[in-house]
């Protein structure tokens, strides 16, 4: 029963009214006031129940019984059949004598209102080449440059009104066999642009061991001449889609659209470098650990021949087994990313044998430099001693932008209060032990990597701009957002998030020694006027003071 918004009776309504007269004795009358409708609605009710019982008290459809000027089935049949041979609207109506608006319902109901309608779907043409390199799929998109979060995400217009700060090219390749992907930010579409990018691409595939024999794009001004050109030099194929038809380059519309939503709309970003400093890391775990449906899924490099034995060691799966059933002494690396990746729906949380190392210092009353070094092992814990000690709660009058002034202004016993507070929820899991030494790692050399002579306030601070240099990662936000919570000096926020200031050349350095790109590392020594040799040593020094637990003998 559908009872519009003013009913005054419903079907329990009228079996009640019904009673009140039959079973009851009350007058029509003073059932019909009781139930507020008239005393001729009372009758029809009445009347109905005493004819049809119960049923009789439901709704009845308001279409009239009959319609003497509705059309018939056969009249349907013949409209159908001329809609069919292409006749326009207003022609059947002209020669059925019916109104256009009666033809145009009975199209709707038909599903014939569109011409469209009348032609037999395109079968979906679905392909893929048999090996890498085959077919090459390039794509751009255009991206709005960023200055400052938007209203999109902030919800105020008034705040970053960048009009007029151009626009960003993210230009992206992607194999057709394997679907291992490439792309670069440049500043336009332009054929000089489109050339320098086909370049790197065909370079990448070759240090995969695959060699690119056909490139597949649109009809861009970009892929013309200057394009056609480079393509013939490079010994490649050029081949581009039927005008209009964006679904025959499919594979890169749909590898734009991952992009867009998994790496360019996945986060807020404050400007456009925090943003394409986040491609890379986004197109590494869509080749090496992101499942491809397409793919059985698996990642895309697992059909890369040349790569398929490197993919299974990067695994979270592979280390758990080599450490686990057969007892390996050690690794060389750490799948970080795929640990981080399985424990993305986690709140990541301080290490539970550094709160334990801080309280057994609290029993012994350990020095503050003690205690600041243990807090310093773990990134999650130092930023999280950092928000707390700056918080409401405590009502400190000025903002705590150190380990050691934190230390200093709670003191032993409100430490230990806070410890035994993070004690219950603290992390457990040992995977994660090598993600958070690696921080250490990297704030100890930016630490080294520092002037000499320079004196320990400063020196600490470096240390905190490497340590916290990760906590992106970590907890998932943009690392602006992470430091805006704590007043951490601009010295330090400039080197993490903007890579300016004096610091910057040290944490940039600390960053490129983690990679295997020494190219990289000699250019970093001479823009910034440092000593290979010294960088060397520095590092060096620096393995050698970490200390690693012995496995106990079996």
């Amino acid at each position: 029963m559908n009872s519009h918004k003013h009913a005054r009776l419903t079907a329990s309504g009228r079996a009640l009214l019904c009673q009140r007269v039959l079973q009851q004795g009350w007058k029509v009358l003073s059932a019909s006031e009781a139930a507020g409708v008239s005393l001729r609605t009372a009758y029809k009710w009445l009347a109905r129940f005493r004819t049809e019982g119960p049923a009789g008290l439901a709704d009845r459809s308001s279409r009239p019984r009959r319609c003497p000027h509705a059309i018939s089935i056969e009249q349907h049949q013949q409209f159908e059949q001329l809609r069919r041979q292409r006749w326009p609207l207003w022609r059947i109506a002209r020669h059925s004598g019916c109104s256009l608006a009666t033809i145009s319902r009975c199209m709707k109901r038909l599903g014939l209102s569109r011409l469209s309608a009348l032609q037999p779907p395109v079968p979906v043409v679905r392909y893929e080449r048999q090996t890498p390199g085959e077919l090459l799929h390039i794509d751009t998109k255009r991206l709005g440059r960023i200055q400052g979060v938007g209203h999109r995400i902030t919800g105020d217009r008034t705040l970053n009104r960048n009009k007029g700060i151009g626009w960003d090219a993210v230009h992206l390749a992607i194999d057709d066999h394997s679907r291992v992907s490439f792309a670069q930010v440049l500043p336009d579409e332009k054929a000089v642009s489109c050339v320098a990018f086909l370049r790197q691409a065909v370079a990448y595939y070759a240090s995969l061991g695959v060699r690119i024999e056909r490139v597949m794009t649109d009809n861009g001004t970009g892929y013309k001449n200057q394009f056609r050109a480079a393509c013939e030099e490079l010994g490649i194929r050029h081949i581009r889609t039927r005008p209009y038809t964006p679904k025959t380059n499919g594979k890169a519309e749909r590898f734009v659209q991952t992009s867009l939503r998994e790496w360019a709309y996945v986060r807020p970003y404050e400007s456009s470098a925090q943003r394409q400093a986040a491609l890379q890391p986004f197109i590494d775990g869509y080749n090496w650990l992101r499942p491809h449906s397409a793919l059985n899924h698996q990642p895309p490099m697992s059909r890369i021949p040349a790569m398929n034995n490197l993919l299974k060691l990067d695994s979270r799966a592979l280390m758990e087994h080599c450490l686990d059933e057969h007892h390996a002494l050690a690794l060389a690396g750490w799948p970080t990313e795929d640990v981080l990746y399985s424990l993305r729906h986690q709140q990541m949380q301080p290490s539970h044998a550094t709160i334990l190392k801080l309280l057994k210092a609290i029993e012994a009353e350990q020095s503050l430099e003690v205690f600041e070094d243990i807090l310093g092992e773990d990134p999650l814990l130092a930023y999280r001693f950092m928000v707390y000690t700056n918080s409401a709660s405590l009502g400190l009058r000025t903002g705590i932008d150190s380990l050691r002034r934190g230390l200093v202004m709670m003191g032993y016993s409100s430490i230990k209060r806070w410890l035994s507070d993070q004690m219950p929820h603290a992390s457990t899991e040992i995977d994660l032990r090598p993600v958070r030494e690696s921080a250490v790692l990297r704030a100890r050399i930016t630490e080294q990597l520092i002037e000499p002579g320079i004196q320990n306030d400063l020196r600490r601070e470096v240390y905190l701009c490497g340590l916290f240099s990760q906590l992106d990662d970590l907890l998932g936000e943009p690392l602006g957002s992470i430091l805006h919570r704590i007043p951490v000096s601009e010295r330090v926020y400039d080197a993490i998030v903007m890579r300016s200031g004096p610091y910057a050349p040290s944490l940039e350095m600390a960053c490129a020694l983690e990679s295997d790109d020494a190219g990289a590392i000699r250019q970093l020594c001479e823009r910034h006027e440092l000593e290979l040799e010294e960088v060397n040593r520095i590092l060096l020094r620096t393995l050698a003071s970490v200390q690693v637990p012995r496995p106990a003998a079996r």
